[in-house]
């Protein structure tokens, strides 16, 4: 399995370091080059089968630079989770790994799940009890890259093709909890069509993730598919619906719908608030957030 995945990682490098390159020595088409600085918020909570609340804080800044057909993107995260070890972030949000408190990711498993034994007066009556301990480690998160190419169409109402891969980097403090530990890769396929104001789409893409010392992690695959639909020029509104499977044997398959409001205020600024509610025990029950984006 170790070795499967050793294999299925280099493949992945392989490609998106070649993709790099033949995006710095190849001409751009078209179109001027840009570039993108913003910085988000994001808040969530959940209980992902618990009794009590998971709440996280996720405030990536990400640097975004175009070049014709091909985009380059760099987030540095920070990340705070107040949990029981049953939740780790990844690039697009927090993730289950456990429906067991401490789950391996405070350490060593357990930790952040405190017995509480009380005795009675005698040892006929001696009886023990749980509690449940919230533990909360904030600091930088998992680092992440991606490049992606766009095969945009001739006609103005074309299907639009996009590919990217993304690698991300075990940046975080995995003992803390704020990040898996190692690399992992993704590569992803956006398909979009315009018809008027309306542009459906439709995602798919696959993780391979690197196993820690603590947990052995699985590849999943994942999907999304909603619409777009611009209200202005100014003003447009998107809603999709979110799958990824399950990060690990001891997780649920994650499900969620999400919607968006994003405003270009001017040439430079633009904002985009962000709302979400989770369907099963591998997502929060609800997420908000407000990106705020710079061009430069």
């Amino acid at each position: 399995m170790k070795q499967r995945k050793s294999v299925a990682r280099f493949a992945a490098a392989t490609l998106i370091l070649g993709s790099a390159l033949a995006a710095a020595a190849g001409p751009a088409l078209a179109g001027e080059n840009s570039t993108r600085l913003s910085v988000a918020y994001y808040l969530s909570s959940g209980d992902y089968g618990l009794d009590t609340n998971t709440d996280t804080k996720y405030v990536p800044v990400s640097l975004d630079y175009y070049h014709g057909p091909w985009s380059f993107n760099l987030t540095v995260p920070y990340v705070r989770i107040s949990g029981f070890g049953t939740v780790t972030m990844g690039p697009s949000g927090p993730i289950q790994v456990s429906h067991t408190p401490g789950g391996g990711m405070f350490g060593v498993a357990g930790a952040g799940f405190s017995p509480m034994g009380s005795r009675g007066t005698t040892a006929a009556t001696t009886t023990t009890t749980t509690t449940l301990t919230k533990v909360t480690e904030s600091g930088i998160g998992d680092v992440s890259a991606a490049v992606g190419y766009s095969f945009l169409p001739i006609a103005a109402d074309g299907l639009i093709i996009e590919v990217n891969g993304r690698v991300k980097f075990p940046t975080a403090d995995e003992k803390k909890g704020l990040g898996t530990g190692e690399f992992d890769y993704s590569a992803q396929v956006d398909l979009s069509k315009p018809f008027g104001a309306l542009t459906p789409f439709v995602t798919a893409g696959y993780t391979i993730t690197g196993d820690s010392d603590r947990i052995d992690y699985n590849n999943v695959f994942y999907s999304s598919i909603g619409a777009a639909y611009s209200l202005t020029d100014a003003v447009s509104v998107k809603a999709s619906y979110d799958y990824r499977q399950k990060a690990t044997d001891d997780a649920d398959d994650a499900e969620e719908a999400s919607i968006f409001l994003s405003w270009r205020m001017n040439d430079t600024w633009s904002a985009t608030f962000s709302g979400s509610t989770g369907f099963t025990d591998a997502s929060p029950d609800w997420s908000g957030g407000l990106e705020v984006a710079m061009s430069l």
